[in-house]
């Protein structure tokens, strides 16, 4: 069987969970599509710059080539690809293998490495028939990343999604008992936490009513300046602001929006030292509570890359 047959049988459901949670966290739009480019999965996380760029039939006809483009490179190299996937914006290809074959590919991106060209912005804005601000507004509100941390994401997804399709040929069929589906996708959860313990980002979870740290990975911990995740716990997320009304604001847009993304963050460690981070985060329901919780990762940024509000 060809593997282009095989991605039928395989636990997309499972991926299509890792994928909004991976998307969730880092900010951006992820799918996964097969080896003619075509999407499995539902989009996850798309921006609006990615909707207006998809709504235009010229623009939507170029990035197909280039990600057929994409495509070829990776099913030549067998790794991931990181590539231009709208004028000065980026995106990464991750090849998921089952049984040494290339089956499928996760597209993350659109980010944005630096500030927008005016030149390309005022082109694009063209093409796709929209006016130069709306475009601008558009980029700025993509996630900012550097070449080596879209790396570092493609490997991370390519990574858990080879191993839950290796399960799969393993004998571990998710879809045969409701039984089997329960354990493959507490399996997967735990890879993926393990996984998570171990990015250089902070990722965290939050009680949007009283508004207390509820987990943080130990990254995050340190990004604080805490030498443990123990020491955030049921602390009031606003005491670590340097103004705590900015935390206001953030949580009048999240309660509205559902989300928030590139949201500048002015903190003071414990030990008085002042740093800026950027937060992509999300409002999600606690199975269990009922509860509505603040979903999110966050990054140091130079002061000079930190936008103010």
């Amino acid at each position: 069987m060809k593997a282009k047959d095989q991605l039928i049988n395989l636990p997309l459901q499972v991926l299509q969970k890792i994928q909004d949670n991976y998307s969730t966290a880092l900010g951006i739009p992820i799918s996964i599509r097969n080896l003619d480019g075509e999407l499995v999965t539902k989009l996850s996380n798309a921006s609006r710059l990615w909707n207006l760029i998809h709504s235009n039939a010229e623009a939507e006809k170029k990035l197909l080539k280039i990600l057929k483009v994409a495509i070829e490179k990776c099913l030549r190299t067998g790794q991931i690809v990181t590539f231009e996937r709208h004028p000065d914006t980026y995106a990464f290809l991750a090849p998921i293998y089952l049984g040494g074959v290339i089956t499928a590919f996760f597209i993350g991106g659109l980010v944005r490495f630096g500030n927008p060209n005016l030149e390309i912005a005022s082109e694009q804005a063209k093409l796709i028939g929209i006016d130069i601000d709306n475009y601008l507004d558009s980029y700025l509100n993509l996630p900012f990343f550097t070449k080596e941390r879209l790396e570092a994401a493609a490997n991370l997804i390519k990574l858990i999604g080879t191993t839950i399709f290796t399960l799969e040929t393993e004998g571990a069929a998710i879809t045969k008992k409701n039984q089997q589906l329960t354990t493959q996708l507490e399996e997967s959860n735990d890879l993926y936490k393990r996984i998570f313990e171990t990015v250089t980002d902070g990722i965290y979870l939050a009680d949007l009513e009283d508004g207390t740290f509820l987990d943080i990975n130990p990254a995050g911990a340190q990004l604080l300046g805490y030498d443990k995740p123990e020491l955030l716990i049921g602390k009031a997320v606003k005491d670590i602001y340097i103004r705590p009304n900015e935390r206001s604001h953030y949580l009048e847009i999240l309660k509205k929006e559902g989300q928030i993304i590139n949201w500048p963050a002015n903190v003071r460690t414990p030990q008085g030292q002042e740093k800026y981070f950027e937060t992509n985060a999300k409002l999600i329901n606690d199975q269990q509570t009922g509860r509505k919780i603040i979903q999110g990762i966050f990054r140091e940024m130079l002061p000079r890359n930190h936008r103010k509000i």
